[in-house]
C-alpha cells in the first residue's frame, strides 16, 4: 500500500536535514511527503525542497501564509492525499528505517483500525520512551504511556485509547466518515479528540512497537511546560470532554472531572502557571457554545459504555504507566 506522509512545519529549519535523510533511508520508499508549512520565516521549506531533490524524495510543499495551527496544517495535507494510508509526522523527528513499513504492516493487519501509532523514543535519551500510546481518565487527564521509561517493557503491540499524531498512520476512508481534525483546537489534544470520535464510530487505535521514531519534543511551542501550552491545553481539555462525552456520563463523571481540574490547577499554580491555567479553563467553559457536540445515537450506546469503562480503568493505567 502506498502512503502519504504529512509533515506540519513551523520554523523547523534545525530539524529539516535529520527528517529528510531519515525518510530517504526508509526500507519502504513507496510514499510521498507532503510538507505543510505554516508561514515559516526561517527558510525551512526551501531547505526541505532542496534536500528532497538531492535525496530523491517524492514530495510536495503546501504553503500557508500564516501559522494556522497543527490541525489546520495536517488537514490541508490529508485533503490532497489520494492514498488510503496517511501518516502524520512531526518535523522534529528522526525515523528508524522501518518506520513506514511497520506502520503499513500493522494497518494492513487490522482492517478495523483507524490509527496506528509508532513507538516514540526520546531523541536525546534513546533508551527512554517518549510515548507508547495515549490514554485518558475519568479525571479528565490525558497521559503518554511509558513516558521516560525503558522501552523494554513496551514492546508488545496493543490497542490504545488514542494515537499521538506526532508519528501515526491513519485510514483516509475513516476521515471521510467522521471528519478531519478539529481546527479550533489549534494545538494539543486534537489527536485525542479524533481518536475518541473514531472509537464512537466503531474503529480502533493501536500501538506498533516495531515502528520507531526519535522525537525532540515541543520544539515549535517552547517546551513541555511553556506558557503557550498552558494557555491551550486546559481549554482544549474542556472542549474534548464536552464534545465527546454523552450527557449522562458528563453528569456521572462531573465530580471526578472537577476534582481533576482542581488538582491540576493547584499543581500548576505551584509551578508558576496558575494564571494561565485558570484563564484557559475559564475560556474553555465560556466558549462551550461554540463547540459542536458529537451526536448521540442509541446504536452507539455500547461503545460509549466501553469508553466509560476505559476512562475508569485509565486511573490504574495512569498510575502504572
Amino acid at each position: 500500500m502506498r502512503a502519504d506522509i504529512v509533515v506540519p512545519n513551523y520554523n523547523g529549519l534545525r530539524h529539516m536535514e535529520l527528517l529528510a535523510r531519515s525518510l530517504a533511508a526508509q526500507d519502504d520508499s513507496d510514499f510521498r511527503v507532503i510538507l505543510v508549512d505554516n508561514g515559516s520565516e526561517d527558510g525551512s521549506p526551501e531547505l526541505f525542497e532542496k534536500l528532497s531533490a538531492e535525496l530523491g524524495l517524492d514530495h510536495v510543499i503546501i504553503r500557508n501564509g500564516a501559522n494556522l495551527g497543527f490541525p489546520a496544517a495536517v488537514n490541508a495535507g490529508i485533503k490532497i492525499s489520494n492514498e488510503e494510508i496517511v501518516i502524520l509526522l512531526n518535523n522534529d523527528i528522526e525515523a528508524d528505517q522501518s518506520f513506514v513499513r511497520e506502520l503499513k504492516k500493522c494497518m494492513e493487519a487490522r482492517p478495523d483500525a483507524f490509527s496506528v501509532q509508532s513507538r516514540m523514543m526520546r531523541f536525546d535519551d534513546r533508551d527512554k520512551l517518549d510515548d507508547a500510546g495515549d490514554g485518558y481518565t475519568i479525571l479528565g487527564w490525558g497521559y503518554k504511556t511509558g513516558d521516560g521509561k525503558n522501552a523494554a517493557n513496551y514492546l508488545d503491540e496493543r490497542e490504545i485509547f488514542s494515537s499521538c499524531a506526532g508519528a501515526a498512520a491513519y485510514r483516509k476512508s475513516v476521515f471521510d466518515e467522521i471528519g478531519l481534525f478539529d481546527e479550533s483546537f489549534f494545538a494539543y489534544l486534537e489527536d485525542m479528540d479524533i481518536s475518541w470520535r473514531a472509537k464512537v464510530a466503531g474503529y480502533t487505535n493501536h500501538y506498533s512497537p516495531d515502528s520507531v521514531v526519535y522525537h525532540v519534543g515541543s520544539s515549535s511551542t517552547g517546551g513541555r511546560r511553556s506558557s503557550f501550552k498552558m494557555k491551550l491545553v486546559p481549554r482544549n481539555n474542556i472542549w474534548l470532554i464536552w464534545k465527546n462525552m454523552p450527557l449522562v456520563f458528563l453528569v456521572l463523571n462531573f465530580p471526578f472531572i472537577a476534582a481533576g481540574i482542581l488538582i491540576k490547577g493547584a499543581a500548576f499554580a505551584l509551578m508558576g502557571f496558575g494564571r494561565e491555567y485558570w484563564g484557559s479553563v475559564g475560556e474553555g467553559v465560556k466558549t462551550l457554545g461554540e463547540v459542536r457536540r458529537g451526536p448521540f445515537r442509541l446504536k452507539d450506546a455500547g461503545r460509549h459504555i466501553r469508553i466509560q469503562l476505559e476512562l475508569i480503568a485509565g486511573i490504574w493505567h495512569l498510575i502504572k504507566k
